[in-house]
């Protein structure tokens, strides 16, 4: 009887142990993390990546897609034996990565896997916006002889991206506590934004936008930091409006154009490019 009480707890053991860990996206093959960083999701805020509230238990899934080998400068090309976590930096107090699967942390190259971001925001961090530096080391060999490479996500210098990796960082919205779930973000359904036209543009750019009903907006524009450009109150009538926005005073770069009211908002990204 106890030869089977045990080997019952080693079984469930295991099936909780396969629960907690992530499953990799097979779907995607392209070399890097996935999902790459975006800040078009709809109703989450300046930049909606991945939310969370300070007191909440806390999950996101990131695939690694590793390549079986890439070059590097004055070096050669390094063939990937495996890939494995070095740090990610910028995680609100409270939130590490773990339940990586493979659950060493160790990715074979050529190979999908995966691991979160995981934890619960203690009340030491203060709500807004924390851009993430994810770093992954890549181990193999040039030629005969053993070598290795850091990667950062985005990458830690810009002028060596041999994978062309996007230069954008994952960044976790950290809302106050309560406000995940008390707090309806979600106003797909009253207002339709237009993508920014052109895009990238040096000075004047176009922002159509559809709503449903009469009423008062706020249009802001955040840099990738979560930091407020420029805020202006609008008026739309219901169906089609248009933002005709000045941006001629704005540094290259990323930007994130929100409408808001009340109930939440509703945001997209522009390139500034003179």
């Amino acid at each position: 009887m106890k030869k089977i009480c045990t080997l019952l707890g080693f079984i469930m053991s295991l099936h909780f142990y396969a629960l907690g860990q992530c499953t990799a996206d097979a779907t995607v093959t392209t070399w890097g993390l996935h999902p790459l960083p975006s800040v078009d999701l709809q109703g989450l805020g300046p930049v909606p990546e991945i939310p969370a509230c300070i007191g909440e238990s806390y999950e996101y899934t990131l695939s690694v897609v590793v390549p079986s080998s890439f070059d590097i400068p004055v070096l050669g090309t390094l063939g990937v034996d495996q890939a494995s976590m070095v740090s990610i930096t910028g995680l609100p107090n409270g939130m590490s990565y773990s339940e990586c699967n493979p659950s060493s942390c160790i990715f074979p190259g050529g190979a999908t896997s995966c691991f979160k971001i995981t934890g619960t925001p203690d009340a030491t961090n203060a709500p807004g916006n924390y851009p993430l530096q994810i770093t992954i080391n890549f181990a193999g060999s040039v030629g005969p002889l053993p070598q290795n490479q850091d990667l950062g996500f985005p990458p830690l210098d810009a002028s060596f991206n041999p994978l062309g990796l996007p230069l954008d960082p994952y960044v976790i919205e950290l809302r106050s506590a309560a406000d995940c779930t008390n707090r309806s973000n979600d106003i797909s359904n009253d207002i339709s934004l237009g993508e920014a036209s052109p895009n990238p543009f040096s000075k004047m750019t176009t922002i159509d936008v559809v709503a449903e009903d009469t009423g008062e907006y706020q249009f802001s524009v955040f840099n990738l930091l979560g930091e407020e450009i420029s805020s202006t109150m609008y008026q739309f009538a219901s169906g089609e409006n248009r933002i005709e926005y000045d941006g001629s005073n704005l540094s290259n770069g990323v930007y994130v154009y929100t409408i808001s009211n009340e109930k939440g908002s509703i945001s997209k990204k522009m390139v500034v490019n003179k």
